[in-house]
């Protein structure tokens, strides 16, 4: 999620801005495994936790509801006008998801209001199991 800058204002181009961040991370991550003692076997959880702290991290809640998922991402001071769901800059905050079940991308929709972002990501179909028959070989 992205905070806009006001028109006339400029900001570096995108894939700079994720670059940056991709770096604070990564030596943070890093500093976190040093720190550690270079203990193996947490790989994951230090990226995470780095990303968290060089990025921010708002709280928000997900839940399953009607056959999609909802997700409320605290947001203070951010108007509609003021947010893109997509890119870095240097306004951001960052929260990561896994969900447990597959999303129809082209349907989610966000929507902003009392400083609450609502993201709503339809569940994808089932996808419907096929058993195949293996026959023996001669």
């Amino acid at each position: 999620m992205h905070k806009v800058e006001g028109p006339g204002s400029k900001s570096a181009p995108v894939f700079e801005e994720i670059a940056k961040q991709i770096a604070l991370v990564r030596q943070r991550a890093f500093d976190l495994f040093e720190k550690r003692g270079r203990e193996l076997w947490h790989a994951l959880e230090d990226w995470l936790r780095a990303e968290r702290e060089v990025m921010g991290w708002p709280a928000a809640e997900l839940a399953e509801k009607d056959g999609a998922y909802e997700l409320h991402v605290t947001l203070p001071g951010f108007e509609s006008k003021d947010l893109e769901v997509i890119e870095y800059g240097p306004n951001d905050v960052c929260r990561r998801f896994e969900l447990p079940k597959p999303i129809e991308i082209e349907m989610v929709k966000a929507r902003i209001g009392n400083g609450v972002l609502r993201i709503g990501a339809p569940l994808a179909a089932a996808v419907k199991s096929k058993q195949i028959t293996v026959d023996a070989a001669a």
